[in-house]
């Protein structure tokens, strides 16, 4: 597929992941969420093991991978955010997304602000090597469940 048939702000698919495990550094997640003046003055880090589906209009299959999330004392997050989707023909697309969660009203929803890059060499799907990703969307931490929507930046 050429880029040339893809327009700026192309939805390209969307993400649907749930919690495997969770690894906690130090503070225990519940103890956060349930009380978030618990946040020590450094901060807190977690890694977020994931799987999930992807599904849209460019691309459709599964999703693993691990977001290794630093929560500032402030209740804001930096994602690091490295994982594999499978295509449903097989292909697996390595994906890196940084970005940030904010905050919501609900104090175990975080919204999401994604920069995604993907890389594979399969000719099928080598298009997407040069695109640059935005992704938006939520977590919500005590259901353990991530939603995003990507598109072409």
């Amino acid at each position: 597929m050429s880029t040339n048939n893809i327009a700026v702000a192309d939805h390209l698919y969307d993400v649907t992941a749930h919690f495997t495990n969770v690894i906690e550094f130090g503070i225990s997640l519940q103890d956060l969420l349930s009380d978030p003046t618990k946040m020590p003055p450094q901060g807190a880090r977690f890694d977020f093991e994931f799987e999930g589906s992807v599904s849209g209009p460019k691309m459709k299959g599964k999703v693993k991978g691990t977001d290794y999330i630093y929560i500032r004392p402030d209740g804001y997050s930096r994602l690091h955010i490295h994982a594999v989707i499978t295509t449903d023909d097989e292909v697996n697309i390595s994906f890196f997304g940084d970005g940030t969660s904010a905050p919501s009203d609900n104090p175990s929803v975080f919204n999401l602000r994604e920069n995604v890059t993907v890389l594979t060499a399969d000719p099928a799907y080598a298009w997407l090597n040069q695109l640059q990703i935005w992704a938006q969307g939520s977590v919500e931490l005590t259901k353990g469940e991530i939603k995003a929507s990507s598109y072409i930046a």
